[in-house]
């Protein structure tokens, strides 16, 4: 039987099962072509971690939030609350002008450069998104197949193009014939045809590989101790387990009644599940073309953690 003599509502129910199996197809296309495997990283820097968790802004804070936690940068408020998330007054100041050459990592060096003088954290932070740092990080993460990549990203977007093209043709010749024959009722198609394309350019653009899932994965596992004892966590950066804590997890899991500072960390929006846009995404200011290199001193060990290396109605519509 031609689908596109199914009367409105018949074809609406067509329509939604086709779409279901036009967009689990493109994902199972989108996770098989990019289970490669490219060797696991090590696993011996957190802001590395945090990255592939929450994308730059978060290695960012969850770096500044380790910078705090050893003494290295102070919060300053200028009146009002300064602990509460997205609080305008929340200021960090650099503590000591030496910290900057005692630290390692090239990513708390730039933060700590940042806040040389009294600064709004969020801000000031998020100026330091694209800095040749997070793009390091970036270019490794791409290096192990974690993030995608630019070749990853133009496979997904040649491939998601073909499956909207024919979600929003088969969308298109069912209402050309509605028309034809004179039904009008089509409003609902349309709206489907669109969340139809929509939930397959979602699906099949997430922030990172499958093997950058996995990886996560395997990390959240590996410090799943750590999250149950987060309660035991004492401040004062004696041990490296908060930035842990924080990069495998998010600040979400880091007491505020124990380190009161990660409330003017945390984000003013919730980061989704599908991951931030920018690099995994491909919307990035900064592409990996870039003359940064891909120089992988922001993956190496070492200090600037903390002591240790821890590691309904209506279907009347599209008349037939």
């Amino acid at each position: 039987m031609n689908p596109f003599d199914l009367r409105g509502p018949e074809f609406l129910v067509f329509y939604i099962f086709f779409s279901w199996l036009v967009i689990v197809g493109v994902t199972l296309l989108r996770r098989f072509s990019e289970n490669r495997d490219t060797g696991k990283p090590p696993i011996d820097d957190p802001y590395f971690v945090a990255f592939l968790r929450g994308g730059e802004s978060e290695a960012l804070r969850v770096a500044t939030l380790s910078l705090i936690d050893r003494g290295l940068l102070t919060l300053k408020s200028s009146g009002a609350p300064a602990l509460l998330p997205g609080s305008a007054d929340s200021r960090l100041e650099l503590a000591d002008p030496a910290a900057t050459d005692s630290v390692k990592r090239p990513i708390e060096k730039r933060i700590l450069e940042a806040f040389k003088t009294a600064q709004p954290i969020h801000s000031t932070l998020a100026g330091l998104e694209g800095c040749t740092a997070c793009f390091d990080y970036a270019i490794n993460l791409e290096k192990f197949g974690l993030l995608p990549d630019e070749e990853v990203r133009k496979t997904r977007l040649r491939r998601v193009a073909v499956a909207i093209g024919i979600l929003l043709g088969v969308a298109a010749v069912k209402m050309f014939v509605a028309l034809s024959r004179g039904r009008t009722n089509i409003l609902f198609l349309i709206i489907l045809a669109g969340l139809a394309a929509f939930i397959a350019f979602k699906s099949s653009n997430p922030f990172r590989t499958l093997q950058g899932e996995r990886f996560l994965e395997d990390v959240k596992s590996l410090f799943s101790s750590l999250r149950r004892r987060a309660s035991s966590l004492r401040p004062g950066g004696a041990t490296s387990d908060l930035v842990w804590l924080a990069s495998a997890y998010g600040l979400a899991e880091v007491s505020p009644i124990l380190f009161p500072s990660v409330m003017a960390l945390r984000p003013r929006k919730p980061i989704g599940g599908t991951g931030p846009s920018g690099w995994g995404s491909g919307n990035s200011s900064c592409g990996t073309s870039s003359s940064c290199g891909s120089g992988g001193s922001s993956c190496s060990g070492g200090g600037g953690c903390g002591g240790g290396g821890g590691c309904g109605g209506g279907c009347g519509g599209c008349g037939g």
